[in-house]
């Protein structure tokens, strides 16, 4: 049976991929709880083996989301970026052979990705470490840029709360104003399809860097008809053109995950919602 590492292990993708694979994999359990199997302080950036004495393949959870501040760019940077050396260490005392670390394509410094801040530069910089380090120390390394990650329960909302704020001001209100004149795009994957690409790549002798995106982009306006139709209600979308344009998210369309893994099949964002809505699994 394979072991794989598991960093970050209390992040909501990693508690559901080992959910959901739990019986096929061994999994080691990596984070500052002292209920992991292994203990991690990156803060130290020291750690503890407990119970692991080697792993096959690691996937990387780690991800600082602190505000686009002093403080906040430094945490997410000592987090998101410099935090690589530790966990370094720590796959290479495992004698890891495999690292899938999990990017995200805010890290996408383009004219159109108005978001890129602490946040994504440090995840940049996060992803040339790991990049660098296992070719290094031959290590097969795969990055994967996911775009924004939601989930049915809504454990996603802490850190994508935009969705989930469309869905509950529809439910509240019965309309939807969109800020400033700019009908911008979005792009959101399930989280169900996030474990279906993880659960392929531990299988995969696939490297790179890749990008994974959603079933397609929908505009925003394209988004909250969606939600009203899955609410039964009168479409009631306007612009409040006083306002503050949307930010632009840049989505790519190149590089993508499912050219190399035969994985296209993506929930629907209508269904996405519907999910949501009703409470589906």
């Amino acid at each position: 049976m394979l072991k794989v590492l598991l960093i970050g292990s209390n992040s909501i993708v990693a508690q559901s991929l080992s959910s959901c694979l739990g019986e096929q994999y061994e999994f080691i359990r990596v984070s500052s709880s002292h209920e992991s199997d292994i203990q991690i302080d990156l803060e130290a950036e020291t750690y503890h083996i407990k119970n692991a004495h080697y792993a096959d393949i690691a996937i990387n959870f780690i991800a600082s989301f602190s505000p686009d501040n002093d403080e906040g760019a430094y945490i997410n940077e000592k987090i998101n970026s410099l935090s690589s050396f530790t966990i370094m260490r720590l796959i290479r005392e495992l004698k890891v052979k495999r690292l899938i670390h999990l990017s995200s394509i805010f890290c996408l410094e383009h004219i159109e990705n108005e978001y890129f801040g602490s946040y994504g530069l440090s995840k940049k910089h996060g992803e040339e470490n790991f990049k660098f380090l296992s070719k290094l120390h031959n290590i097969e390394f795969i990055a994967i840029r996911f775009t924004q990650i939601y989930d049915t329960k809504g454990y996603c909302s802490k850190h994508q709360p935009f969705l989930y704020n469309m869905i509950k001001q529809i439910q509240k209100e019965k309309k939807f104003v969109l800020w400033g004149s700019k009908d911008v795009s979005r792009n959101f994957i399930h989280i169900n399809d996030v474990i279906n690409i993880l659960k392929r790549l531990i299988t995969s002798t696939v490297t790179g860097t890749y990008n994974a995106l959603g079933d397609k982009s929908y505009s925003v306006s394209e988004i909250a008809a969606m939600i009203f139709n899955e609410l039964n209600l009168k479409h009631n979308i306007t612009f409040d053109k006083d306002q503050t344009n949307i930010k632009s998210v840049y989505i790519p369309k190149e590089n993508l995950i499912d050219l190399v893994i035969d994985y296209n099949d993506r929930i629907q964002l209508s269904d996405g919602i519907k999910y949501i809505i009703r409470g589906k699994e």
